[in-house]
This record gives structure tokens, C-alpha cells and sequence, in this order.
């Protein structure tokens, strides 16, 4: 419903302080499986590669590869309080490499990005022209001053990044499943706008 875009609109609007045009930006979905869903099923082809930083919510790898894909799972440990660190990633990446999933705050450690971090993995994105997924369904539960509500408050997001929202959390009505999506206009997938 075009309401419920408009609504979201003003929420991130005044909340979160991001503008996006309801009509094409932004799109509802049956909570943010779905919407991660919908993202790779319009960008992955098959052999495509998609780094996944584990542990992580479980549906992230069954949707790779039902898309075709190629789940290339990078471990992050206790050690490194469960951030990704970026050696961990360079040794993934193959030419086939279409997308990194960032799940933050992640479920299930609870582990957050900065934004400074999370400026270099976009800076890092949009110089090799990759895409970041960005699961935050989380988000709402954020209450430290450097952690971004949404990878668009960091320069350079909209032209490499796909941001992923739950209701379902948000407001505590996990059966009811309701989420939405996020494409900005300026992010282009091997040269075509999603």
C-alpha cells in the first residue's frame, strides 16, 4: 500500500533523518527473509558468490542458493568480539564475488559497527564496484551515538547498498512479519539500476 510507503517515508524522515521517495525506494515485504529474498532472486545469477559473515541469522545461506548462488561463509570469532575483520574478508573474494551480507546488530552475538568501520566496507564496496546487503532489522534496539540506524548515514551507501528493515522486531510482532526495503535510486547492479 502506497500509505504504508508514505508512512515509512516520514518514519525514516524524521527518525532516522534519511528522505527516500515511496513510490520507488522503498518496498513492504513480508518481513526481511522475504526482502533478502527479493534482492538476490533480482541480482544473483548463477555461480555468483555472496560473502556471508557467521555466525549470522540462518536464513542468509538456504536463500543464496536457492537464487543459485554460492553461500561463502567468513567466520568471525569471539576474539574479535564478532566483528568482521578485513583479512578475513580479502581471502574470500573471488572474481565471482557479487555481495557481502552485513548483519548489524547481529543476530545472534548482538555485535554492532561503528560508523567509522562501517565507512570503510563501504568505501571498500563502492572501489570495487560490490554490493553490500544490509540486514539492520535490528536497528531499533540501537542506542550508542556511533552506531549508524542505517548504512545511509555513511557517505557513498546509496551507490553500493541495499538496506533490509523488520517491523517484526521493531515493534515485538514477530508472527505478524512486516518489513520493508530500501533501494536508493543511485545503486546500480552490474551497470543497471534494481
Amino acid at each position: 500500500l502506497i500509505q504504508l510507503r508514505k508512512e515509512i517515508s516520514t518514519y525514516l524522515k524524521n527518525f532516522i533523518r534519511t528522505e527516500y521517495d515511496p513510490e520507488s525506494e522503498l518496498i513492504v515485504t513480508v518481513g526481511g527473509s522475504e526482502a533478502l529474498d527479493l534482492a538476490m532472486r533480482a541480482m544473483i545469477q548463477p555461480g555468483d558468490e555472496v560473502l556471508v559473515p557467521e555466525p549470522s541469522f540462518v536464513c542468509y545461506s538456504p536463500i543464496i542458493t536457492v537464487c543459485g548462488g554460492t553461500p561463502v561463509p567468513i567466520v568471525m570469532t569471539v576474539e574479535d568480539k564478532f566483528k568482521l575483520r578485513a583479512d578475513a574478508l580479502r581471502e574470500k573474494i573471488t572474481p565471482r564475488t557479487k555481495a557481502l551480507i552485513l548483519p548489524f546488530p547481529n543476530n545472534p552475538t548482538g555485535a554492532m559497527v561503528s560508523k567509522a568501520e562501517l565507512q570503510k566496507w563501504v568505501d571498500y564496496a563502492n572501489e570495487n564496484g560490490s554490493v553490500i546487503l544490509y540486514d539492520a532489522a535490528y536497528e531499533a534496539f540501537i542506542t550508542e551515538d556511533n552506531v549508524p540506524h542505517t548504512i545511509y548515514e555513511i557517505e557513498g551507501a546509496k551507490t553500493c547498498a541495499i538496506e533490509f528493515k523488520s517491523f517484526s522486531k521493531t515493534a515485538g510482532f514477530t508472527g505478524v512479519r512486516c518489513g520493508y526495503t530500501v533501494v536508493p535510486h543511485e545503486l546500480k547492479v552490474d551497470g543497471v539500476e534494481l
